[in-house]
């Protein structure tokens, strides 16, 4: 191809001359060249390049035999080009709008229920993270207030969730028409119960009822307090053998293994994902157990194992490689 074109008009021949085919763009061996399946971004520039030089040289009467054909094969490499990233766009546009839709899709909300004016009130979502609870003020931790411990009202738990369920009961039927108090207390955070209340009148209907019962059983004072304020104890992952244990079983063996760590106030929080040849278990501990097992070197008796113990304080444990197993001696 003539880069600096002389400027003067030659006439049409079939001999060679300078073009845009002479080396700028491969020999044409007669037969049309295939297309490539997918047109990259270097053989686009280069097409584009080409047919700027063929229309130059036509302009200035600078042809040759093959510029017709070159011409249709770059013409169709740039069409296939722009073609694709066309093609391209829609695809990517079209997934954008479905996820507008999804986002903006409530057809599938849950209804909200209505107070006594017609206002529509939130209805309690999914599980939240801790982070979330923490945050949500409608959340609250039912807790012993003589011990300041959730372990207490674990144990009553279900006697003080009949009490608590008569009453809203007993409530609802009374005034079917007005405000309806609905929680949900399926979470335990750090051994301590906690109830999300779907709005203020439920968590104001709550806070009268744990009044009311507060003193109903025999050495236990219940309280309510903020989820956030839940009290920020040790807790330990312990690395056992890979098999079935019952929760209660497994505290009382471990601590008759081990009667120097006090566990009074043990609870198992959860049973981890199986990693090789350890079943990972998390507890939650008290300071002065975890005092105790970091002068024991982190470490257990446990069937025929000396089992590995780590100690995680002011954090959740989840976030430090949850299960991963014990580093090697």
């Amino acid at each position: 191809m003539n880069m600096r074109p002389s400027g003067k008009a030659t006439p049409i021949s079939t001999k060679s001359t300078p073009s845009a085919s002479s080396t700028s763009r491969p020999q044409a061996s007669g037969a049309k060249s295939a297309l490539p399946t997918a047109v990259n971004a270097k053989t686009y520039r280069k097409a584009k390049f080409i047919l700027k030089k063929i229309a130059q040289n036509q302009e200035e009467g600078i042809l040759n035999v093959r510029d017709t054909d070159d011409r249709k094969k770059y013409e169709a490499i740039v069409a296939a080009f722009d073609s694709s990233k066309a093609a391209k766009s829609r695809v990517e546009a079209g997934k954008t709008n479905k996820r507008n839709r999804s986002r903006d899709d409530t057809s599938n909300a849950p209804k909200r229920s209505k107070d006594a004016s017609g206002v529509s009130q939130p209805v309690a979502q999914g599980p939240l993270k801790y982070s979330d609870i923490v945050k949500d003020h409608l959340s609250v931790a039912l807790i012993d207030e003589s011990s300041n411990c959730g372990k207490p009202v674990l144990e009553k738990w279900p006697e003080i969730e009949v009490r608590l369920s008569g009453l809203a009961m007993e409530s609802t039927l009374a005034n079917p028409e007005g405000p309806i108090p609905r929680f949900d207390s399926e979470e335990v955070i750090r051994g301590h119960r906690v109830i999300r209340c779907e709005d203020e009148f439920s968590k104001e209907f709550l806070r009268r009822s744990i009044t009311e019962i507060s003193d109903a059983w025999l050495g236990l004072k219940l309280k309510l307090i903020p989820a956030k304020d839940i009290p920020t104890r040790p807790r330990a992952r312990i690395w056992l053998p890979n098999m079935r244990m019952d929760r209660a079983k497994l505290l009382q063996y471990i601590a008759i293994m081990n009667p120097r760590v006090p566990m009074t106030n043990w609870s198992v929080l959860k049973f981890e994902d199986v990693k090789a040849v350890s079943q990972p278990v998390l507890f939650l501990i008290t300071e002065e157990s975890a005092k105790v097992l970091e002068e024991l070197g982190c470490r257990i008796h446990f069937g025929v194992r000396h089992a590995k113990v780590k100690i995680f304080r002011g954090r959740e444990p989840d976030d430090d490689n949850e299960g991963e197993e014990p580093p090697p001696e």
